[in-house]
């Protein structure tokens, strides 16, 4: 118990003993306000005292805890540094991006002001114009140009998207896996994604990562239930399952 706190409490106790005596002295009626007043004092500081003795108890049982479980080191036996690596989430697994072909895609989607009366929807429309007539490589550059200087626009994940169709039937489907799993990863409330992660477990099986599909089209079941993709997506499951019996 603190020191201040066990002295103030002997000394009130020590008046309310003494405090019948003082009624000889001074009148029985301001004695008796003396003697409540110290009492609601007393009651006051008891409640303090619980309260800082339970208190006391958990920080106790706190530091207790600290030395019966001490945090692991940091280093192994022998001096070794220990390294622990953070496991990405998995449909981000399947595709290993090379240092070139990450400048290239940090490039594809690095922000630039558009030049002046350049405006996204007349240059989006361009680019879905060309798709259209399957004049593809037209297509891929206006897209891009659209992403480095619309990168946040509200078409911005569709134009992803077109991106990762554009690399799929050139059937380059490592290329198109990654553009899918980049409008996934930056735009995971758009419209587009669950055909996103269709393709993208598309794009595996083509690269024959059956199980990295059937782990996509979970995925896609499970987060975005009432889609047509996700219909899409069961049926798929179902096929792969009979493919690997």
């Amino acid at each position: 118990m603190p020191l201040l706190l066990r002295n103030t409490l002997s000394a009130l106790a020590v008046m309310l003993l003494f405090a019948p005596f003082l009624t000889a002295c001074q009148s029985s009626k301001v004695t008796q306000k003396r003697i409540d007043a110290l009492e609601a004092q007393l009651a006051a500081l008891s409640k303090s005292y619980v309260r800082l003795s339970a208190q006391l108890e958990k920080e106790s049982k706190k530091i207790a805890l600290l030395y019966d479980n001490p945090q692991p080191s940091a280093q192994k036996a022998g001096g070794q540094a220990s390294h622990s690596t953070a496991r990405p989430p998995d449909h981000l697994t399947v595709v290993k991006l090379t240092p070139e072909s990450a400048r290239e895609k940090e490039e594809q989607f690095a922000p630039a002001p558009p030049p002046v009366g350049v405006r996204p929807q007349k240059l989006l429309k361009e680019a879905d114009a060309a798709y259209a007539r399957q004049e593809f490589d037209d297509a891929e550059v206006k897209y891009l140009k659209f992403l480095n200087y619309f990168p946040k626009h509200s078409m911005a994940a569709q134009a992803i998207f077109r991106l990762g169709e554009i690399r799929f039937k050139a059937n380059d489907y490592q290329g198109a896996a990654q553009f899918y799993n980049d409008a996934i990863e930056r735009f995971p409330n758009n419209e587009i994604i669950p055909d996103a992660f269709l393709q993208l477990a598309t794009a595996q099986q083509n690269m024959h990562q059956d199980s990295e599909a059937i782990e996509t089209l979970c995925e896609l079941i499970d987060s975005y239930p009432d889609t047509i993709a996700t219909k899409k997506a069961r049926v798929r499951l179902m096929q792969l399952a009979v493919t690997e019996e």
